[in-house]
């Protein structure tokens, strides 16, 4: 048993490699204090100061469930951060701009109506 849970631990990026960590502060199943936050912790630690931490407010796990009003109304959408994340990664690596820096998003559910750009503010 050990080392099953040994061989599934999240080990630090190799050195000079740029992570950006994206996280909803309202996930439930996968809950940051136990998971992002210690992680980015370790990692700057370590010496690992390429890592980036965006936390964005009112998001949960599971995007599919944004379909149902309850949810829509209160939680925002994580994708549009996940891949604006791997987009800026992406251009850092490729020499077109600087790795961005931790920030706390405030993104916001859709309330009743369809999701508005002003709902997901982009760092």
């Amino acid at each position: 048993m050990r080392a099953g849970v040994a061989a599934t631990r999240a080990a630090l990026p190799r050195a000079g490699l740029p992570v950006l960590v994206v996280h909803g502060t309202d996930d439930g199943l996968v809950p940051p204090a136990f998971t992002s936050t210690p992680y980015v912790a370790l990692a700057r630690a370590e010496g690992r100061p390429q890592v980036r931490y965006w936390q964005v407010r009112n998001g949960e796990h599971f995007d599919a469930f944004l379909a149902l009003p309850a949810y829509g109304a209160r939680y925002a959408p994580m994708l549009p951060y996940v891949y604006a994340a791997l987009d800026r990664v992406a251009g850092y690596l490729d020499g077109q701009g600087a790795l961005p820096a931790d920030v706390l998003i405030e993104a916001r559910g859709r309330g009743t109506g369809a999701v508005e750009k002003v709902q997901l503010p982009m760092p």
